[in-house]
């Protein structure tokens, strides 16, 4: 199949960046954080200042990305405004990217469509959540500039090129690997333009170091995650890889989003209306410019085939432990070639709706991810306002049902989802909500911080003793002695609108 290229063309990446902004960041409000910023900023804080740094670099795995992940929060603090920005300006990159990387892979048609689908596409939501997730964006730019740099040598064969791109992927691994089969997608589009293609092997380089680092450094100093392979994790990552790309998780992000946008205010919903009329004359546009090109059916089906074997191949690795949207940012890029691919073969108006969907669900999200912001911010105040109580007390319990009580977040079952997820999205985490207690205590070299426990259902509090049916983290119950513990709820929390 012989494939006339795209030209980066700047009315399209304009239009791209402006979706990505509608799409995923209206309302733009994070004012809260994950519970993950508030724990990287409690390890960075642990020992001498700037201590963290050779910590990380010691760790067998993603010493760059875990570096990061305590230098934001450590450096810049936390802060709504830092976070949008962070959130706004890695996207918009990664948006330019994909359409200049996905114009070296297709026919002119299909590269704008691909990159409309690719920025609307739901599933990757976690990227638009938090400033760290700023970390595993820097981590795809990188990936996808090293194939645009690489498509610069293999036209030019510009030494200097080749290099920048091999480094690119190099420093992408050991921030944060999402993209350690790229190279051989680089390989397979290059094929087409001669035997330059098999400069791709110097991506063989820095993929084997990153196996030699982590041999060398066993040691894990920082827990920050499952990284050993195991049956066990296999069992729950290898399901977990189709759920990501076109099953479960894609359905109930479709399904939260599109009914987050039905009950959500009449100014959002105005807004998601006015966007959908322009996301249908959009992708009609560039269909109608795709059905110009008179491309056989047999290679529409191709390309779509094509996107989504690279999709599985570039989330598989995460597939022997767990897919979970931030690892699926590439993996997005080929799904946005086959829903491109699929749209240029059925009615157009059909073709139209597949965007208008996907535009509508991943807006429903981004209003969600605003609501649940709102409510971690709430829950930092809260806790804050009772910073001498806490500083005083030896056992902090801090009853999390008491707010799930009052909050909807979830279709699903809810004993074990105690506000874990808000409608698919981070909401908290013992761990976290541990942290943030550490946090509302900081500076404060006079006292130690308290031990925190969290219970998830079943508190009962009397004179002797504070008891819960189920922890939040292990499951279990548990009991304190009355004396010196504090309890706190959320009963009267006050809760932001939505």
């Amino acid at each position: 199949m012989t494939v006339t290229r795209a030209r980066f063309d700047g009315r399209v990446a304009a239009a791209i960046l402006v979706l990505n902004l509608v799409a995923h960041f209206v309302p733009f409000e994070r004012p809260g954080f994950q519970p993950d910023d508030f724990g990287w900023l409690e390890l960075a804080r642990g020992g001498e200042p700037w201590s963290f740094v050779g910590t990380a670099l010691h760790q067998g795995v993603r010493p760059l990305g875990l570096t990061l992940f305590m230098m934001e929060p450590y450096v810049l603090g936390l802060h709504e405004a830092t976070q949008l920005a962070i959130l706004i300006g890695t996207t918009s990159v990664l948006t330019l990217l994909s359409y200049a990387c996905l114009a070296w892979f297709l026919p002119p048609g299909l590269a704008p469509l691909a990159s409309l689908a690719f920025v609307l596409w739901p599933v990757k939501h976690e990227i638009y959540a938090s400033q760290l997730f700023g970390v595993n964006n820097l981590a795809a730019i990188l990936v996808v500039a090293s194939g645009v740099v690489f498509a610069r040598w293999v036209r030019r064969e510009s030494a200097l090129a080749l290099a920048a791109a091999v480094a690119a992927y190099g420093l992408s691994l050991f921030i944060y690997e999402i993209g350690y089969v790229a190279p051989a997608l680089f390989y397979f589009a290059a094929r087409r333009e001669g035997p330059r293609a098999r400069g791709a092997a110097w991506f063989l380089i820095p993929a084997a170091l990153y196996w030699v680092f982590r041999w060398t450094h066993p040691d894990v100093v920082i827990s920050t995650g499952r990284f050993d392979i195991s049956l066990e994790a296999l069992r729950t990552g290898l399901p977990s890889l189709p759920s990501n790309l076109i099953g479960f998780q894609l359905a109930r992000n479709i399904a939260y989003g599109l009914f987050a946008v039905w009950s959500g205010p009449a100014w959002f919903l105005a807004v998601c209306l006015a966007t959908s009329a322009g996301v249908a004359a959009l992708a009609g546009r560039w269909m109608r410019e795709a059905a110009g090109e008179r491309a056989e059916a047999g290679d529409s089906w191709r390309i779509a085939g094509a996107g989504l074997l690279s999709a599985f191949a570039l989330a598989a690795p995460a597939a022997m432990i767990l897919v979970e949207s931030r690892h699926s940012i590439l993996a997005s890029l080929g799904m946005g070639v086959v829903v491109a691919a699929i749209a240029t073969r059925i009615p157009r108006v059909l073709g139209q709706a597949t965007f208008v969907v996907l535009l509508l669900s991943s807006q429903g999200l981004a209003l969600r991810q605003a609501e649940v912001s709102r409510l971690q911010a709430s829950v930092h105040q809260a806790l804050a306002e009772q910073r001498a109580e806490i500083r005083a007390a030896k056992i902090v319990v801090i009853d999390i049902a008491s707010l799930a009580e009052r909050v909807p977040y979830t279709w699903g079952e809810k004993k074990t989802n105690v506000l874990r997820a808000y409608w698919g999205l981070h909401a908290f985490a013992a761990g976290g909500l541990s942290a943030m207690v550490a946090d509302v205590l900081h500076p404060d070299p006079g006292s130690s911080q308290p031990r925190v426990a969290v219970c998830a259902s079943g508190l009962a509090v009397s004179e002797e003793s504070v008891r819960c049916a189920r922890h939040y983290q292990t499951g279990r119950p548990f009991a304190v002695r009355r004396e010196g513990t504090l309890v706190i709820d959320f009963r009267t929390l006050p809760l932001p609108l939505s």
